[in-house]
């Protein structure tokens, strides 16, 4: 590590007060980073160099916190969350970025694991699975999943197996002894209720909500995927969806199955376990087609419930792909939000509704909306009334009769939820084109330039895209398929910027014209 690299993260510690587990003031570090700067540098490198991190860099604080399902006296409805001091969270910091980056140059991240991982989000995790089993739809094939839920996976981590992990990958010599430093003797304390317990020493399990603890948990489960046979797998973090397709549920079945065993035979060589009772199997098909529906799927002498609806990483699939169950948990959710917006509107002024809406209701309807944004028009409508009516109430324009909400929505220069779902969705392409997407995205994004050895085609100079095929009515719901479709109606010079900022910025000129 170099000083001017240990001034800036200590700079951006900020100028707020806040106290860490040994009692350094984030505040203090950043007033006084240019005279402790040099000295933290010589600390970090001392420390790469003998491989050994000093014990008080090893305490973290954790505090319980309520999952938001469950009786609150039950303690394993709690996640524990770890925070260690200011300067470690520094020098952890380097060593992720140093680590990250040599697993992504040497190609060890599965294409599967979409967490911790630049360009990869929760949104492009869900595209990816609900486009497979829309694809399958449009083959006629039943699709089987199972959703697989880790009892305390960060807590589980054996110290030996990730040790041997590392070293697998290449980890070794001095920098293998400073990870097995790092792992080895670690110190918590926990606080609940203003009281502080006692320092308990723990040889097992990475620290949640440190740096470095969710990129050794990824490196931990990074091979799971290689495990599954006759099934395709899907992981975010500890979120697992393993799933296969089949032209019949007995064939899906046997699929699933196998692919069960194998996993769960995975799970327990590293020291994890699966929580059975909350493991669910589902089956997506057309509701066109009707199959049997019902599958015995195993695990562990448990037969697995099988569910019509799941929630996977905040979103809700139901087995035919409608969207219409999240579209109403996520009106109930805006319907609160927008209600107690309206009820600040007479002693907050404008601009603060304003700011309030932009920051906590704007956000809401744009999660995932690249993938259930392209569900029945009804469904976009239901999500429109409630946006116009948080647009009357930051306006304060309540006349229905002389003002309609898409008008009111564009003099607040808002983007109403239809050209929301549209400009996320082109950002999206724009990033597929440029390889700022992840693996699973750009390899299914093809320029009809690409092909022009191939076809004879009048737009073979063109940036426009290849539009998937077929005549299912569930292609059209499919990112990849909306995604072609609007980038080709984009004009020339914006399909031609480069810069993601440039494009951004013509991108909304040209949505909201």
């Amino acid at each position: 590590m170099d000083c001017p690299s240990v001034l800036k993260a200590l700079g951006k510690l900020g100028s707020d007060s806040a106290v860490d587990v040994l009692g350094f003031d984030a505040k203090l570090f950043s007033l006084a980073a240019g005279e402790i700067s040099p000295i933290l540098t010589e600390l970090f490198n001392l420390s790469l160099q003998e491989a050994d991190v000093l014990p008080d860099w090893k305490i973290a604080r954790v505090t319980p916190l309520y999952k938001g399902k469950g009786h609150k006296h039950d303690m394993n409805n709690y996640r524990p969350i770890a925070v260690s001091g200011h300067i470690v969270k520094i020098f952890e910091r380097y060593i992720q970025k140093q680590l990250m980056h040599y697993l992504t140059i040497n190609d060890y991240i599965s294409i599967d694991q979409s967490a911790y991982r630049p360009y990869h989000s929760t949104q492009t995790s869900i595209i990816r699975v609900v486009d497979d089993c829309i694809d399958n739809i449009c083959d006629k094939l039943l699709t089987g999943l199972c959703f697989l839920d880790i009892k305390k996976c960060f807590d589980c981590i054996n110290h030996d197996i990730m040790k041997e992990k590392l070293s697998y990958y290449g980890i070794c010599d001095y920098e293998l002894r400073w990870f097995s430093s790092y792992l080895c003797n670690r110190q918590q304390q926990v606080i609940a209720n203003y009281k502080k317990s006692e320092n308990a020493i723990l040889n097992i399990g990475v620290p949640q909500g440190s740096v470095l603890g969710p990129l050794l948990f990824m490196l931990y489960v990074i091979d799971l995927s290689q495990f599954v046979s006759l099934s395709s797998c899907n992981l975010y973090a500890d979120d697992t969806v393993i799933y296969c397709t089949g032209n019949e549920t007995l064939e899906v079945q046997h699929k699933l199955q196998a692919s069960i065993t194998e996993v769960s035979k995975w799970y327990n060589a590293n020291h994890l376990v699966l929580n059975a009772d909350k493991c669910n199997v589902m089956t997506i098909s057309s509701s066109y087609v009707r199959y049997d529906s019902i599958m015995n799927v195993v695990l562990d002498d448990h037969v697995l419930k099988q569910v019509d609806i799941i929630d996977y990483l905040g979103i809700k699939i139901d087995s035919n792909i409608s969207w219409d169950p999240y579209v109403s948990k996520l009106c109930s959710s805006l319907g609160c939000c927008v209600n107690k917006l309206s009820r600040i509107r007479n002693v907050a002024p404008r601009d603060v509704l304003n700011k309030i809406y932009l920051s906590s209701i704007q956000p809401v309807i744009d999660y995932c909306i690249c993938s259930w944004g392209f569900t029945y028009n009804y469904n976009i409508d239901k999500v429109q009334r409630l946006q116009n009516f948080a647009a009357r109430i930051v306006s304060e324009n309540f006349d229905y009769i002389n003002s309609r909400g898409l008008e009111i929505i564009k003099t607040l220069k808002w983007m109403n939820v239809r050209q929301r779902r549209n400009y996320f969705t082109l950002l999206l392409m724009f990033k597929c084109i440029k390889g700022d997407a992840p693996d699973y995205l750009c390899n299914n994004v093809v320029l009809s330039c690409d092909l022009q050895s191939v076809y004879s085609l009048r737009s073979s100079q063109s940036m426009n895209v290849i539009v998937p095929s077929g005549n299912s009515s569930y292609l059209k719901s499919s990112f990849m398929y909306n995604g072609a479709v609007l980038w080709n109606d984009l004009p020339a010079n914006v399909k031609n910027i480069n810069d993601v900022n440039v494009f951004k910025s013509a991108l909304r000129e040209f949505l909201t014209a």
